[in-house]
């Protein structure tokens, strides 16, 4: 097992400012770039944006970042409730209130994320008021921030596993909603058949005949996950991947999105 070395944030990561291109250029909107702002970091991975730039307003207020890297909110009213954390899926450019964290060559894109996702109670208590009640993290108290880091390898390894997780959940979150949408048309479609057919008679629930998912279980994914990493030789640090996983399915809403879905 490789030695976990500690190393500031500041370290791990170049940091980067976003900006709006002026809206009065009309030429400068409604592009393929997409555009992030507060309103879009509601998914860990972003692939798309409400807004979008277009290639000519690249350096004349949007700068564009490339896929992996991490965007993190740092003004903003939502701040005093939540510290939004997303990854880039395509080029993207963001707007002054997000910062965007591109990881060190010796760093994996992936783990910080989820390094930021563990912390996310550290960062919600360094949260400060700006102007008018809006929440600020200063970017010079996060670069003080103190990262463990095991060697390359063993960062990839946990962001591997921490990605397939994490895509379970989100595969989960969508066979729940489409579970949830199929049960509200069957019992529609059924209340209308039970009032024209048997008006005063007890008619069978229509969802009755969908079977109900077993609970989701994170045993079993907690166990795959000690025995693929006992196989790259951390192990020891099985309690520091508790945290992360902990933290993940608390941001996820793991809890409450996996309630009726299948286990795998």
């Amino acid at each position: 097992m490789t030695h976990w070395q500690t190393r500031s944030l500041g370290e791990c990561a170049d940091w980067l400012s976003g900006g709006t291109p002026s809206k009065a250029n009309p030429s400068f909107w409604n592009g393929s770039i997409p555009w992030v702002s507060a309103k879009d970091m509601k998914s860990f991975r972003i692939r798309d944006t409400e807004d979008h730039i277009s290639h000519s307003a690249v350096g004349r207020g949007g700068k564009v970042i490339p896929p992996g890297t991490t965007l993190l909110l740092v003004r903003g009213m939502t701040l005093h409730n939540d510290v939004p954390i997303c990854v880039a899926m395509r080029d993207m450019a963001f707007n002054q209130d997000v910062k965007a964290i591109r990881a060190k060559a010796d760093v994996d894109s992936e783990f910080l994320a989820y390094w930021f996702c563990a912390h996310k109670p550290a960062l919600l208590a360094a949260v400060d008021h700006a102007g008018h009640g809006t929440g600020r993290l200063l970017t010079d108290l996060l670069k003080k921030m103190v990262v463990t880091l095991p060697s390359l390898p063993e960062q990839k390894a946990i962001a591997a596993v921490l990605g397939a997780l994490d895509d379970k959940i989100e595969f989960n979150r969508q066979m729940n909603a489409t579970l949830e949408a199929m049960a509200g048309r069957s019992s529609k479609a059924g209340s209308s058949i039970s009032t024209q057919s048997a008006p005063n008679s007890m008619a069978a629930s229509p969802s009755a005949s969908i079977p109900r998912p077993p609970l989701y279980s994170l045993t079993s994914s907690k166990s795959q996950i000690s025995a693929q990493f006992h196989k790259v030789g951390v192990l020891a640090k099985l309690t520091t991947l508790s945290h992360l996983i902990v933290a993940l399915s608390t941001h996820r809403s793991f809890q409450t999105n996996c309630s009726r879905t299948t286990a795998f």
